[in-house]
Order: structure tokens, then sequence, then C-alpha cells
């Protein structure tokens, strides 16, 4: 009897932990910020999205800088928007900000952590998405174009970051195949580059000094020691393609 309630309470214990990750990753409204807009890239693979943040001070009297944004794996635009704070950070400096979404196994349903993670091609051969052979490059090149209609953006200063599994995607999405796709050599094809390496002490796997989405006991320690989104930023400002 008492082995059976041990199980009973490590079983509720388990579903416990489970919808606390679920409501944790999934935590806040799904309605869009002020300012920002949901839009629709055609592809060849079909219609992808992405969540877009256009500051007043980008009224197009000047080319602005675009700084892609990517989620990690189960994540979405939104979730990304409230963790980093990419989009205050493009109010003060006058940029825009663009959250695309990757895609999921089951493009019909919406996106949940457990049952329909949202995850990027980034080469690495892993999720449903190397194994569907999504075409993640062509889509930020899309993307970039599609933006490109209707805001006036600096060729030169345009930027990719991520977290995660996005964080991948930035770094070897040109690992994947395919076509000639001239839209995104801004970012993929620079040639020598600079590199800066930072660690952060006490950190688990959160955006450094965002806002924290998952409980600490699930993956470590979250601390504002440093401030991601800054960082990239000032790393990002003193490099553009001249």
């Amino acid at each position: 009897m008492k082995s059976r309630i041990a199980v009973l309470v490590i079983s509720a214990f388990v579903l416990a932990l489970g919808g606390l990750w679920l409501r944790v990753t999934v935590a806040g409204s799904d309605e869009l910020p002020p300012l920002h807009t949901r839009m629709e890239i055609p592809t060849s693979q079909g219609r992808r999205e992405c969540v877009i943040h256009v500051p007043v001070s980008c009224d197009g009297s000047r080319p602005a800088a675009l700084v892609i944004m990517l989620h990690g794996f189960g994540g979405t635009a939104l979730n990304a928007a409230r963790e980093t704070g990419w989009s205050e950070k493009a109010d003060r400096e006058g940029f825009i900000i663009v959250y695309p979404e990757a895609t999921r196994p089951d493009r019909t349903g919406p996106a949940n952590f457990r049952r329909n993670p949202q995850a990027w091609n980034d080469g690495s051969g892993r999720f449903h998405a190397a194994a569907e052979g999504v075409d993640d490059v062509a889509f930020i090149g899309a993307l970039i174009d599609r933006i490109g209609e209707s805001c006036r953006i600096d060729a030169g200063r345009i930027f990719v970051t991520g977290f995660s599994n996005g964080a991948s995607m930035a770094f070897g999405g040109k690992d994947q195949g395919g076509a000639e796709k001239p839209a995104v050599q801004t970012f993929i094809d620079r040639g020598p580059c600079n590199v800066v390496f930072v660690t952060v002490e006490d950190l688990g796997h959160h955006w450094p000094g965002g806002e924290r989405q998952v409980a600490e006991f699930l993956v470590g320690r979250h601390n504002r020691k440093l401030k991601a989104t800054d960082e990239i930023w000032n790393f990002f400002k003193l490099r553009q393609k001249r």
C-alpha cells in the first residue's frame, strides 16, 4: 500500500512538473503588444509568419537597421519578444525588430511546447524541420524581401540573433542546401568576421538579463549579471557592411 501511495505521489509530481513547464513556457497573452504586427510571408514551402515591430522613429525618412530575433526550440515569436526585450531596445535605438516563427510538426494546430513544438532547421539534423527538409534560410530571405517592400531598411545593417535552437540557426543556417538565396547573403556570406566570446557565471538556459520564462529548477539559475540584448546590439552597432 505504501509503495502504491509513493507511486501515486511521484506520478502527481511528474504531472505537476509537466504542467508547470507548460504554463511557464507559454505564459502571457497571445495578444500582440502595441505597434507589433503579425505578417505572413509567402515561400515555396507555404506561408510562414512573423511578428514585426516598427518603432515610430522608423518613419522611412532614412534607412533603418533590421534585427531578426529567432526564438528557441518550442518557443514562439511573442515568447521571444517578452523574454528578450528587443522591442524596447528598438524603440530606444531606432531600428526595426522582427520575430519569425519556426515551423511545427502539425502546422494546422497551434504551437505547444510539449505537443506541437516549433523548431528551426539549424543544420544539425534535429527535430521535424530537418526530417521534412524545411528551408528556413529561404524563409528568412523571403522575410527580408517582404519587409523591404514596406519599410526602408539599410541593406548594410541586417543582423540575425537567436536563443538556443534559434542561436544555432543564426550561426549554422548556412549549412542548409538548396538553390542560391541572394537575399540572405548580407548575413550568411560575410567573409572574415569578428568574434566575441562571452560567458556568464551562474546562469542556466535563459536569455541573459531577460525575463525568465522557465522555472530555475528545470533549466538552471537566472540572473541579470549581463543583458544580452544590450551587448548584442552594441556589437551590431560597431559592425556594418560598407
